[in-house]
């Protein structure tokens, strides 16, 4: 049985997953079919996007036209005897033994994505609005870029599915028929763009996503040594305790030739070297400071 929640994001891919399937309006539909005599080992079911989890199979014994006894009992069909291609609907049974019985399927379908096709596309999007960050778990995420990382999936699973509706061209026959199946595509193109630019907006409000704008803090080489200047911690004009050095991310270096055998191994910097030997307890390459508050 599929359950959709009803709820803020929760902070998984699961939950990013179905936020995004509420706002495409996607809901799994229920679907039952008796195929009959099983003559074949494959057999197509109504509906693609199949939802391999609330799929269910039984079996039954053809009743013949001697039997006096018209009732018979459906005995579900065991997972491993069947595998189920969820995208394109077809499910095939391993097995001989089904073979002339009846089968009934019963379970849910979706229109437009399955669930491991928003899952994929929330992925990616939850992968820009971790990057360069340090905190990348979504459990430190909140509430409100949850739903913005779902408006996103959103925005990603349109675009899968525009591509596929591309594909589609119009039908006119000699009868006078006309199909416009490029209609389909331009309405969901109208709603990419409305989700679109509501996912901007909230990026950008929120300062997230790979269009966020980093803030930097400059640094001055001085040009009588070639070395950067240090940087200390802000303080106010009038604080006179000894000033706090800063340690600064800096990449590291190498000084191989490309192409070497050796080319791309690291080596310390001067703020790297500094920052060891204060942390071996002898104080490193520090500023002797000022005792004032300039």
């Amino acid at each position: 049985m599929v359950q959709v929640l009803a709820m803020a994001t929760p902070p998984t891919l699961i939950g990013i997953a179905t936020s995004a399937r509420n706002m495409l309006r996607d809901f799994p539909q229920f679907f039952e079919v008796d195929l009959g005599p099983l003559a074949t080992s494959t057999i197509r079911l109504p509906h693609p996007n199949v939802d391999h989890d609330s799929l269910s199979v039984y079996a039954a014994p053809v009743i013949g036209p001697n039997t006096t006894d018209q009732h018979f009992m459906m005995t579900p069909v065991p997972g491993d005897n069947w595998v189920l291609d969820s995208r394109n609907g077809l499910l095939r049974f391993t097995g001989s033994e089904y073979q002339g019985q009846r089968i009934f399927v019963a379970g849910y379908y979706f229109e437009w994505f399955l669930t491991e096709d928003l899952e994929f596309n929330a992925s990616l999007v939850v992968s820009e609005h971790f990057f360069q960050r340090t905190d990348t778990d979504l459990s430190t995420v909140s509430a409100v870029e949850l739903d913005v990382i779902a408006i996103g999936t959103v925005v990603r699973a349109l675009w899968a599915l525009i591509t596929d509706f591309s594909t589609d061209i119009d039908v006119n026959s000699p009868e006078g028929m006309f199909i416009p199946a490029r209609q389909r595509f331009q309405q969901v193109w109208q709603m990419l763009q409305h989700w679109e630019g509501i996912y901007t907006d909230r990026i950008k409000s929120l300062n997230v996503g790979l269009s966020n704008i980093d803030i930097f803090n400059l640094r001055r080489v001085s040009k009588t040594t070639g070395r950067f200047v240090p940087t200390y911690v802000d303080r106010e004009y009038d604080d006179y305790d000894p000033p706090t050095r800063v340690y600064p991310h800096i990449p590291p270096l190498t000084t191989d030739a490309p192409g070497s055998d050796e080319s791309g191994d690291s080596v310390y910097t001067i703020e790297e070297i500094g920052r060891e030997s204060a942390d071996l307890g002898f104080g490193g390459w520090q500023s002797g400071g000022t005792s004032g508050g300039i």
